[in-house]
């Protein structure tokens, strides 16, 4: 079991420095985040589902998700890795999860929390299919202090419009 835990330690802390190099394969400029509003695309990446104890989905299970963060361009501006945690329901079909997310740019990054709602948090095919608000609660760079939210609306097969709207104080 630890060493499950250590392989996506690892795994996350190793791919956000491989995929969030800047630069842009098209030649033109990404769009740098910044505080304020802006928009963005997500495309699902990866969904892994962890059972931790007893068979089936119970409370203490983890979903870890990553998508790759592109502008309107479809130029890469950088990655939003994700781990959701079941939590225990009396309502038998739903599962809630509460989820922890970093969105990583190369200018900084932001941190945020979300309530999600899974009819199979196990099913690693796909992510929400119902518009998601994240609550950013902190960051680090040009979001240092930050606050405000981030909308995640599906558009088609693990495809995202995000919407941010955030605060800074630094």
């Amino acid at each position: 079991m630890a060493a499950r835990h250590l392989f996506f330690g690892i795994a996350l802390l190793a791919v956000p420095a491989l995929t969030i190099l800047p630069g842009s394969a098209s030649g033109q400029d990404a769009l740098e985040p910044f505080c304020g509003e802006f928009d963005a695309v997500r495309h699902q990446d990866l969904i892994t589902f962890i059972n931790h104890g007893n068979e089936g989905v119970s409370p203490g299970d983890v979903r870890i998700l990553r998508w790759q963060l592109v502008d309107q361009d479809g130029e890469s501006i950088g990655v939003q890795h994700a781990t959701s945690r079941v939590m225990h329901s009396d309502i038998e079909g739903s599962y809630p999860l509460m989820g922890a997310s970093t969105f990583l740019f190369d200018n900084g990054i932001l941190m945020a929390s979300a309530f999600v709602e899974s009819r199979d948090p196990s099913d690693t095919n796909t992510s929400s299919v119902r518009p998601l608000e994240w609550f950013v609660y902190g960051g680090t760079g040009e979001f240092a202090g930050a606050t405000g939210s981030i909308l995640t609306t599906p558009t088609g097969e693990g495809v995202y419009d995000i919407a941010f709207d955030l605060s800074c104080s630094e």
